[in-house]
Order: C-alpha cells, then structure tokens, then sequence
C-alpha cells in the first residue's frame, strides 16, 4: 500500500481483506482490515481507509470503523459499499458479535456525505439487519458484496459466502439476499450456486463481463468469484445467470469455481472488485500475506500488504488476461 503520511500508524500491524472499494467525489476510497494492535488476525478488526486519486498513490486515513457495538465488538469484518443514483453511500459489512462471534450483517452510511474523504460513519440503530438462515452455521455467514439492481422486481440484490453440510464435507455457497431499502432483506429461495467438497466461501464477488462471441448469442456471461477459506486462494468462473431462477450456471463445468481458474497464483488473497465510473473499467484488489513466520512479524511490527492492482479483461468469452492499471502509465 503505497501511501502519504501513515495516517496514525496504519502503515504498521495487520493489513488483510480490501473492503469498500468506490469512487467517490474525485477520489479512490480503499478500506480493508486492520488490526490495530497486532500482527495477525485477531478478534476486534477494523476497517482501515486509504483513499487515492489515481489508484496508484495513497493517503491513509484515520480508523474508518472501529469494533463498539454488541454485534461487531469481536470485528467488524469484510463487506462492501453501495452508491445509489442518487449518490447515497450505502456500508453493508459483517459484524462478529458478544455471543461466541456469531456473524451477522451490519450497515453504516457517512456521518457527513459533503466529505469527500468519507472519515466518519454512523452505524444504524436497526442493525444487524441479516441473521443467518436455518441450516447455515452461525460463524459460516459473511462477506456481503456491492448490491447491484435488477429492474425485474425494483429491488438490490447482494451476496454472500458460506458452506453446508452435506454429509460430512462441507460444499461452498453462494446465496442472494434482495432488498428495496437496504434496511429489510428476503433470503432468495434455492442456493445461487453450489460446488461439491470446496468449504467455506469468502469474500464473494459477481459482476457481467460480456457476451457471448462465438455463438452469436445475446446472453450476458457472468464472473462468480470466492475466496476458498480451506486452501486461501482466489478462484472464479464465467458463466451465465438467471435472475428469475436464481441460478448461475459455469459455461465450462470443468472449470467450475473452486476447482479451475484462478486470479493468481501466489498468495493473493480476499479479493474484491468495483466499477471505476471515472474511467469504465472494472478494478481488482486483493492482499498479499507474506511468508514469514509469526513471530517475524512481531518483530518487524506488520503484516501483509494491499497490493496488485488489476484490470481484468474479457477475451474470447472463455479467459482473462490481466493489466496494470492505465493509472501507471498515466
């Protein structure tokens, strides 16, 4: 993480998850994980804030959220931002409670909107505004991603990861939660998508990338991407969504997710995406764990770092290539 000033000591401790990725009155916002007085995960994570006009050089800000409500005092976790039409900022992210870090999902919108650094926020009174269903465990629930709109019923749509069991071993799962006020959400009926034996999903993301080329077909190609929380890595698949079905369907059931592609093959991590309005492209960040050992860490007083900033382009409706960010050559 590039950066100007170290914004209180957020240089320092532990760097994980980019969380809240937006553009927003001129500026890159980046918020991620943080813990404040150590070099590892732990519970009470934070949301630390950088912000950027270029994507290539950061200012850290102060603590964006910090853990004080019963319902986020063990962390508040990975989740994502929304900006409405009307340029309403919408937070939506996992808070682990007081009662055995159960997992529930929480909202905040800025304190101060006319801020174009966005320092401070307000935690709803409503909150937390999502419980985990029946038959999904408790602490399996997280990870909301940016809504998106669907015209067909005048509601935004979310995701989120989790597992279930199937006897014995654990299948990856992504399921659809819909809203109209960000406040009262309707788990979808029937599971989004579902792979065999690949455990806890993370840090979902989905989003169009195009259609189809080489078949003269009009259908719009989806990315489902998650973190498979087993074996910490960053798979996704291209294949095709049916809104009225709540289904996504890979268009190569060899390279379904978690068992084919890969957005890199080193130690990226809880990847997230947003679209750049300012430029229209999509944008790509994750975090890189080094390969030190705890104790190292302790003693050089950090850990892990938000790197790898990508552009990734759709080609020939089967693969990705990855670029730089224009910003560098800008």
């Amino acid at each position: 993480l590039p950066a100007d000033g170290d914004g209180g000591g957020l240089l320092r401790r532990h760097h994980a998850d980019p969380n809240g990725l937006m553009y927003y009155r001129g500026w890159y916002h980046m918020f991620f994980q943080y813990n404040p007085v150590g070099t590892d995960w732990d519970d009470g994570m934070e949301w630390g804030h950088a912000v950027s006009r270029n994507l290539v050089t950061w200012r850290t800000l102060p603590i964006a959220m910090v853990a004080d409500q019963w319902y986020d005092i063990l962390g508040v976790l990975s989740g994502s931002m929304t900006v409405l039409p009307n340029g309403t900022v919408i937070m939506i992210y996992t808070g682990a409670t007081n009662a055995s870090a159960i997992e529930v999902q929480c909202i905040a919108t800025p304190a101060d909107p006319n801020d174009p650094f966005l320092r401070r926020w307000t935690k709803h009174p409503a909150n937390p505004v999502i419980w985990s269903p029946p038959g999904i465990g408790t602490k399996d629930f997280r990870d909301p991603m940016t809504a998106w709109y669907d015209e067909s019923d005048d509601t935004w749509r979310t995701l989120l990861g989790s597992k279930d069991d199937q006897d014995g071993h654990h299948d990856g799962i992504a399921m659809m939660y819909k809203t109209k006020d960000f406040l009262n959400y309707e788990l979808i009926p029937g599971i989004l998508h579902r792979v065999e034996r690949t455990g806890e999903w993370e840090c979902i993301d989905f989003y169009p990338v195009g259609r189809r080329s080489s078949d003269n077909s009009s259908e719009m190609l989806h990315v489902l991407k998650a973190s498979m929380d087993d074996e910490r890595h960053d798979y996704y698949s291209l294949g095709t969504y049916d809104s009225a079905a709540n289904t996504w369907t890979p268009i190569d059931p060899d390279l379904d997710l978690g068992i084919g592609l890969r957005y890199d093959w080193g130690k990226f991590y809880a990847s997230t995406s947003f679209y750049d309005p300012a430029k229209k492209r999509r944008v790509l960040m994750g975090y890189v764990g080094e390969v030190d050992s705890k104790r190292a860490d302790v003693v050089k007083g950090w850990a892990s770092i938000q790197v790898y900033i990508y552009l990734y382009l759709f080609i020939m409706h089967v693969r990705y290539i990855d670029l730089c960010v224009g910003s560098l050559g800008d």
